[in-house]
């Protein structure tokens, strides 16, 4: 990649960062009306939604399954996890999420996805409380750790870690990761 160096920033541009900053790569998306980010290394791919096959006695927090490419992928309504106001899921856009396990494939719908952003250790923006994240003032989806909050074009967004979502709000996925039985 050409670096050109000396010369004016133009007005209002951030400051450069030190290449030896530390940093991680986000995808930024919106489900559920609000906005989210998750850490690339947990994302395989985005994908249009397919059509979706109900599953019967599924989780309210799963809306189904999609075909990809011959892979039978399982798809959660973030909304739905975290106590938000439902939207029955009806995003165009998969975000097929990386687990650790090669077999086990989960996506999230999202409504619309945005960008991948580099975020230094500046951009943290605290955590969220607890009477933000579930709208009253009891602990809600979020558990007993609160996401941290990054600021991303100048909005408060929280960064998700997609086994803690997912681990809350459907049982069993942690003990799959961790290889605990039940």
């Amino acid at each position: 990649m050409l670096e050109v160096t000396g010369l004016p920033a133009p007005l209002g541009a951030a400051p450069p960062v030190p290449a030896a900053a530390p940093r991680r790569k986000v995808l930024v998306f919106r489900a559920a009306g609000e906005w989210f980010a998750v850490a690339l290394a947990r994302v395989r791919e985005v994908c249009p939604r397919a059509p979706v096959t109900r599953v019967p006695r599924a989780p309210a927090q799963v809306l189904g399954v999609m075909n990809l490419r011959g892979r039978v992928v399982t798809l959660v309504d973030l909304a739905r996890c975290l106590d938000l106001p439902a939207d029955g899921g009806a995003g165009a856009h998969v975000v097929l999420l990386d687990l650790g396990d090669p077999d086990l494939a989960v996506g999230l719908v999202a409504d619309r996805i945005d960008q991948v952003v580099d975020l230094y250790p500046d951009a943290a923006a605290g955590a969220l409380p607890p009477a933000a994240a579930d709208g009253g003032g009891t602990p809600g989806a979020w558990g007993k750790h609160d996401p941290q909050v990054v600021e991303i074009g100048g909005r408060a967004v929280p960064l998700l870690d997609p086994v803690q979502v997912l681990a809350q709000a459907l049982p069993g996925v942690e003990r799959e990761q961790t290889g605990d039985s039940p």
